[in-house]
């Protein structure tokens, strides 16, 4: 049985927030740029914003091409990101790496803004997006040095801190402030320093205690580690028998590569649940819309003072939602909980679905508008209150430290091929299937939670040994 660990320690809440604000800003900053892209790209053109409708014909310059772009940069340093690991170590990939990975795509931004090249701007996202990539190892090692019970809530506070800068950085974003061809620039300015003051700030930073107590058994250096992030009243002794527990079973003490991880059988099935999980976060309503949210309504006619008031109602609902995520995790089953977030997610894809085919039958636009409203809430208050993290808790849950960093980069690199899939047919797949499209989507959503939930373990109140039993493979 784990240890009972004393509540959240003050000092790594301070972190959770450190991290999920100005440390995920490069996150914001690929967020923003596919916000502002009609902005950017008028600039650039030399044009005014055009709104675009899925009435009209889909020209193939319509693309999202600044989300096609950062997923790129996900996919790309997804798969540098063993090599990243054994150059750098595991908390400067995700601190300094990630880092200048967000300043340079800022300046390789602002080169693009003072030299009128959209192509450069493209590139500037590719290398803002290979920032992005490192959200999930933050939050992997974020949940390591948390209390056993509190592995989730953490992940989960994080993220309700990235909502909340969100949220406050929200008023910039109107066509009166930074939302416009003549300023949008200005957010690649605050995010260099955003960005050089966050490694500063966590100059200081060192490694979680489960990765030095892996890779190098000195408990000198654990035993610091558990004091920085525990505070000093925890039982470092009671802390370092439960990593003992986990880690004496296995022979070796090596991160192992995609290839190690694939000749294990044991591992490939843990891949699969993790896999499957992620993609249920993947075709969530939210993911799969939000590049072209603004064109959907539009196309139900919504104006665009009324476009401003949802989306800032978005944003705040999302909030609220992920304020309450930790508790709701602390409370139900892991089982329990992707049950939920699949049956309420349907719900969203139907609400949708009916709104496409009451708008083809010329339905009110008070009714369809409506219809329109409510499924995009409902999936964003499931996304921010626990479904987005899915991929990340199961990680923390289930996957031995030796397999981390193999399954973290695989599973970045296949969810993120999906999600460019998704990106790039949406549109397509819309004009040919209509609002079929959503039912089908809403199918394979369930089709993956069913085949995980049908052999998916409990996780919750486990250690990873106590779940993965397969030591003689290591």
């Amino acid at each position: 049985m784990p240890t009972l660990n004393p509540p959240m320690p003050w000092k790594l809440t301070l972190f959770s927030i450190l991290h999920g604000t100005i440390g995920n800003v490069g996150d914001l900053l690929s967020t923003t740029a596919v916000t502002f892209e009609g902005s950017i790209k008028s600039y650039f053109n030399g044009t005014e914003v055009i709104d675009f409708t899925i009435n009209e014909v889909w020209p193939s310059n319509t693309y999202s091409v600044f989300t096609i772009s950062s997923i790129l940069g996900q996919i790309f340093m997804g798969i540098l990101y063993y090599w990243v690991v054994n150059r750098y170590g595991v908390k400067n990939s995700w601190i300094k790496v990630r880092h200048f990975c967000v300043v340079a795509g800022c300046l390789i931004m602002l080169v693009a803004r003072f030299t009128d090249s959209l192509e450069i701007a493209i590139f500037s996202q590719f290398v803002i997006g290979c920032s992005v990539f490192f959200s999930l190892p933050l939050l992997i090692h974020l949940s390591e040095c948390a209390p056993f019970h509190k592995r989730a809530s953490i992940i989960l506070n994080t993220n309700t801190a990235y909502m909340t800068m969100t949220v406050l950085l929200l008023p910039l974003s109107a066509t009166t402030e930074l939302g416009n061809k003549q300023n949008w620039h200005i957010i690649y300015y605050i995010g260099i320093i955003f960005s050089l003051l966050y490694v500063f700030l966590t100059s200081r930073v060192i490694e979680s205690p489960k990765q030095l107590y892996f890779t190098n058994p000195n408990y000198k250096k654990t035993e610091a580690s558990i004091l920085y992030y525990f505070g000093h009243t925890v039982n470092t002794e009671k802390v370092l028998d439960d990593y003992e527990n986990e880690l004496h079973m296995y022979k070796t003490r090596t991160h192992m590569s995609v290839k190690e991880m694939f000749e294990r059988k044991s591992l490939r099935h843990l891949l699969y649940y993790v896999l499957v999980g992620d993609f249920t976060t993947r075709l969530s309503l939210t993911s799969i819309i939000f590049p072209y949210i603004q064109y959907i309504l539009s196309y139900f006619e919504v104006i665009e003072t009324n476009i401003t008031t949802f989306m800032i109602g978005l944003q705040l609902i999302g909030l609220i939602a992920s304020m309450l995520s930790a508790t709701v995790s602390e409370i139900f089953p892991r089982r329990n909980l992707v049950l939920a977030f699949t049956f309420i997610s349907a719900i969203s894809f139907k609400l949708i679905f009916i709104a496409f085919l009451f708008k083809t039958l010329n339905y009110s636009l008070l009714i369809t508008s409506t219809y329109v409203f409510i499924s995009i809430f409902i999936s964003f208050i499931v996304s921010n209150i626990g479904q987005c993290n899915i991929g990340s808790i199961l990680i923390t849950d289930m996957v031995p430290v030796h397999a981390k960093i193999a399954i973290t980069q695989l599973i970045s690199i296949v969810s993120n091929i999906v999600l460019l899939f998704i990106t790039l047919t949406f549109i397509p797949l819309l004009q040919l299937t209509g609002s079929a499209l959503f039912l089908n989507y809403n199918l394979i959503m369930m089709a993956c939670a069913y085949f995980m939930l049908k052999k998916l373990p409990e996780t919750k109140n486990k250690l990873v040994h106590e779940i993965f039993e397969c030591y003689h493979e290591f």
